[in-house]
């Protein structure tokens, strides 16, 4: 083997170990706070923490949906509950996430890329380990073309911005039906509930489901700020709730590359009708939304902000 090689992989091998240490040090901080806050609640609420004791929390959403900022709600305020956040629990999805993390530039990432399926394992072994558990699922909906916006800057080292400038229905580096084959592929197969089947009040912005020992509380990610504290009463009933600090693009280090591919970005009219004409846009959001939706990113729109 080249000394170059050698040098390559045990540079790998130091980041794998220093960023699996720093997990480590993290993971024992958080059970340390969750302890106290378990016996804080269990001292607070006694019945309230025994009914979570009972429950699997699952988050489990498509990216880019502010999902980190339920995660942390649901940790605080019912932190006797197993909760957990995860995009993908289908063994074809987390290949190809750890293909794609096996792909990138990000040094170490080639050794770390188990970590969806791990992660997936142990949400699956625990719902398996403990049947008499009821599971309570939440998924957020958004516009299409922000959560891709979005994504696209998740993982920038996958993508040349530049070229993305202008999208129509050939730009073969996004997947456009993503939203639709999300919920086919995982929240379907998992929970065997079809939400395109299933009727959503777009007015109200959220819906609550129910089949067998599975609840699903869908939001739109557009109402998230208006219904959160209303919707997770009803779906946990329990109160209060306030949703944790969001975690949004013009936050971020990119927030001025991000502002500036937005403004920049132009979209093929084609493309626009293609998406707004879906199943599932047309299912969470109204026709009077949908024509706003394709104003916004049609030719000639105005400054918008992520």
């Amino acid at each position: 083997m080249r000394k170059s090689s050698i040098a390559h992989t045990s540079r790998e091998a130091l980041y794998v170990f220093l960023r699996r240490s720093n997990d480590c040090y993290k993971d024992t901080k958080r059970e340390l706070t969750a302890l106290s806050r378990r016996i804080a609640h269990c001292l607070r609420a006694p019945r309230e923490a025994q009914a979570a004791r009972n429950t699997v929390y699952l988050i489990y959403t498509m990216g880019k949906v502010a999902s980190m900022s339920v995660l942390d709600s649901l940790i605080k305020r019912l932190p006797c509950a197993t909760t957990y956040a995860m995009h993908y629990l289908t063994l074809r999805n987390l290949q190809l996430q750890e293909q794609r993390l096996a792909q990138s530039d990000v040094v170490g990432n080639r050794m770390y890329k188990d970590m969806h399926a791990q992660h997936a394992a142990k949400i699956l072994n625990h719902i398996k380990r403990h049947p008499q558990k009821q599971i309570k699922i939440i998924t957020l909906i958004r516009e299409p073309f922000e959560q891709i916006v979005s994504q696209i800057f998740q993982q920038l080292n996958l993508h040349d911005i530049d070229s993305l400038k202008h999208m129509d229905q050939h730009t073969s580096s996004i997947d456009f039906d993503y939203a639709q084959k999300w919920l086919d592929e995982e929240l379907l197969s998992f929970s065997g509930m079809d939400l395109l089947r299933l009727p959503f009040d777009t007015t109200k912005g959220y819906g609550i489901y129910q089949q067998a020992n599975i609840s699903l509380l869908v939001i739109r990610f557009e109402d998230i700020n208006r219904v959160y504290a209303e919707a997770m009463a009803e779906f946990t009933h329990t109160a209060p709730w306030t949703l944790g600090a969001r975690n949004v693009g013009n936050a971020k280090p990119y927030a001025l590359q991000y502002k500036k591919f937005k403004q920049e970005l132009e979209i093929a009219p084609e493309l626009l009708d293609q998406l707004y004409s879906s199943d599932f846009v047309r299912h969470f959001y109204n026709s009077q939304e949908i024509d706003a939706f394709k104003r916004k990113w049609g030719k000639g729109r105005t400054e918008h902000h992520p």
